[in-house]
């Protein structure tokens, strides 16, 4: 089976000819939808795959290390804050859609 890097690889090489070509929006966009065609399709595989990977202990050593640092960090008074700075800069992107013309209200 090829892994999605593989798979995706020839778009990527197209978004990088776009941006060599002077088309830097459109090449920037399909390396981004790539990216997340390719973090799409791996959190699938791991959705399918978990219970058996866990079975490993070397990945569930692993696996269960990752999620006490990931509940750590959340904990934590900077990831708080940077929290709270996503949820105001969030409202307010909201709020200036709103105010757009074409915005449907």
């Amino acid at each position: 089976m090829l892994t999605p890097a593989a798979v995706l690889l020839p778009a990527k090489i197209v978004g990088l000819w776009l941006l060599t070509s002077g088309h830097a929006m459109s090449g920037i966009g399909v390396i981004l939808a790539a990216k997340v065609i390719g973090t799409a399709i791996v959190a699938r595989m791991f959705r399918l795959c978990k219970e058996a990977l866990l079975t490993l202990a070397w990945f569930s050593w692993g696996y269960r290390l990752v999620v006490r640092i990931s509940t750590w960090v959340r904990t934590t008074d900077a990831w708080q804050t940077a929290m709270g700075w996503k949820n105001a800069i969030r409202a307010n992107a909201r709020e200036l859609m709103r105010l757009l013309p074409w915005h449907n209200h």
